[in-house]
């Protein structure tokens, strides 16, 4: 479900925004993205596992709106005061976004991206599979 949605968004850079990239840089930025999506699918599952279905869908929106705001995806995270700057520069949003510009830019990918996004992924998954387990020990017994 990811590659659709990180597709639509590259095709309206291209057609609304005339954003110029060669067909290799197209690709490799699909392909950093992608996997680099898993800490908000996890994040996604979590919710989902810790709120009832009426109340989800609120708590999804105020996540991804505050990774948003506070990942610097609305405003440079350099106009922020220092101590949100520092929390807003190790979020999975601003790690996500700044591999997106690396690639844009030619830069490259920067470790310390990737080891973040894996961290988070790693950690939201590890509350996944525990709020899954209890969730069917409640079940059965």
């Amino acid at each position: 479900m990811t590659i659709p949605a990180i597709a639509a968004v590259m095709v309206a850079g291209l057609v609304v925004n005339h954003v110029e990239l060669s067909a290799g840089r197209w690709l490799e930025l699909l392909v950093v993205l992608v996997p680099a999506s898993l800490p908000f699918a996890a994040l996604g599952l979590l919710i989902g596992y810790l709120f009832d279905a009426d109340s989800a869908q609120g708590a999804m929106l105020v996540a991804f709106f505050r990774l948003a705001i506070i990942g610097g995806l609305w405003a440079p995270i350099s106009s922020f005061p220092d101590t949100l700057a520092s929390i807003g520069r190790v979020l999975p949003s601003f790690r996500i976004a700044d591999l997106g510009r690396g690639v844009v830019e030619g830069a490259g990918i920067d470790p310390a991206d990737v080891a973040l996004l894996i961290a988070y992924a790693a950690l939201f998954g590890a509350l996944v599979a525990w709020r899954y387990r209890t969730s069917e020990q409640r079940a059965s017994g």
